[in-house]
């Protein structure tokens, strides 16, 4: 299935199967007991295609999930890191400015 459309592509599928198998098993020259056996197959067939495809589908979906969380916890640790590097660089810089600040002070006094 492809990512957009991926549900209607699922139930068109499932309708051609169905009327596939309703048309094979009408024009098939069947007893009723053996016809109602080859659409119960049928339809047997139909809904394990069918948990197989959602098993898939959810499959998928916590996979993305996972990899949702694993780049959102990524960008968070790397965002947290860069704010801290930048805090750390911003007090380093205000103590240069501070002791540049005594310095012309003490210079000012001694004049």
């Amino acid at each position: 299935m492809s990512e957009k459309g991926g549900g209607s592509e699922f139930w068109a599928f499932l309708a051609g199967l169905f009327i596939g198998g309703v048309t094979v098993a009408l024009m098939s020259p069947r007893s009723g007991p053996e016809l109602r056996r080859e659409i119960q197959q049928g339809a047997e067939s139909i809904r394990n295609k069918a948990d197989e495809l959602v098993s898939s589908g959810r499959s998928r979906v916590d996979e993305l999930v996972r990899e949702g969380r694993d780049k959102a916890d990524r960008v968070l640790r790397e965002g947290k890191a860069t704010a801290e590097k930048m805090i750390k660089e911003g007090k380093a810089r205000l103590d240069e400015i501070k002791e540049s600040a005594r310095k012309e002070a003490e210079d000012g006094e001694q004049d």
